[in-house]
């Protein structure tokens, strides 16, 4: 991967969107990795991009999405995925190459960090289009979607907790993660390893009590002290995704550690998420038994689950 390289991606309806690499080789104190500052670009047709397209040196910039009228860029870590197709190179501009690989909100001078480059990334720019050329079939589906979104977390919060595993039991699991490694993958391998070792009603007690660890950290104190995208009480926002990558990192400390955060909100990981907690169960089962894993957890432990923790 090299400043400038443009990646060819597939979104969801068939067409063809791309990716620009803007800066490579950041670093942060919490990692060793390098991590590389990575935008969308306005290009979306039925037909893959080819080089000379003047829309792949454009950078989406939101209309629909919070926050509005910003870059669609973030950091990323990790290798660009195979799936994606390498198109070619275009020289960043001098605008472009002086910003900075720092963790933010994207308004602020910095930009949400979103661990490995993920499969769908540039999804952004399908919604985008779909808001300003679909309007109105794009914001009836999105409706429609809330509302069955609302149904499933009434459901979610009026019910509690499946069967957990002990707290000895699950704190023995989490310790098993390989801090001495520097890939995620590598880190959660001997969690998963052990975890498929367990009977499959074991996998799901784990999968539940993981839920609610996360479900009780879901709260608006534990989200005003994740660094810099802390909960924003003047828009009353927070990143869904990054306080819940947060909350992860938390439960991945190990028991004294979330012990702590419980007791003390502002102890929560500043800056740092680990997201590859939320597969192992998933990965435990299908290595167990080769099959997909299809659970669904007494909570939920998406952001704003928890209702009297945001009270």
């Amino acid at each position: 991967m090299k400043q400038g390289d443009i990646y060819e991606t597939k979104l969801k309806d068939g067409r063809f969107g791309a990716i620009w690499i803007l800066k490579t080789g950041g670093r942060f104190d919490f990692s060793d990795l390098d991590f590389n500052l990575i935008g969308v670009t306005s290009f979306i047709d039925s037909i893959p991009p080819e080089i000379n397209d003047s829309r792949l040196s454009e950078i989406l910039v939101k209309k629909y999405m919070y926050p509005t009228d910003y870059p669609v860029i973030n950091i990323y870590c990790g290798d660009v995925p195979k799936t994606l197709r390498y198109v070619g190179n275009i020289k960043v501009p001098r605008k472009l190459r002086k910003l900075k690989i720092e963790i933010g909100d994207g308004t602020n001078g910095g930009f949400p960090s979103c661990g490995n480059v993920p499969k769908h990334i540039g999804y952004e720019v399908l919604i985008e289009w779909r808001f300003k050329n679909d309007n109105e079939n794009f914001l009836a589906e999105v409706e429609a979607s809330r509302l069955e979104h609302d149904k499933l977390m009434e459901r979610l919060r009026s019910s509690k907790p499946k069967k957990m595993l002990s707290d000895e039991v699950f704190w023995n699991l989490i310790a098993k993660l390989d801090w001495t490694n520097q890939n995620d993958s590598e880190i959660i391998q001997p969690l998963i390893v052990e975890l498929s070792q367990m009977k499959i009603d074991e996998i799901k007690q784990f999968e539940e009590t993981l839920a609610y660890k996360l479900y009780q950290l879901d709260t608006k104190a534990h989200a005003s002290n994740i660094g810099e995208s802390s909960y924003d009480s003047e828009n009353n926002y927070v990143s869904d995704d990054f306080f819940l990558y947060a909350r992860c990192a938390a439960v991945a400390n190990g028991k004294d550690f979330f012990d702590k955060v419980i007791d003390n909100p502002s102890a929560m990981p500043k800056d740092i998420e680990f997201e590859p907690l939320l597969r192992i169960s998933e990965s435990a089962y299908e290595l167990k038994l080769k099959n997909r894993f299809d659970y669904v957890t007494g909570v939920s432990y998406e952001t704003y689950s928890n209702e009297d923790g945001w009270k």
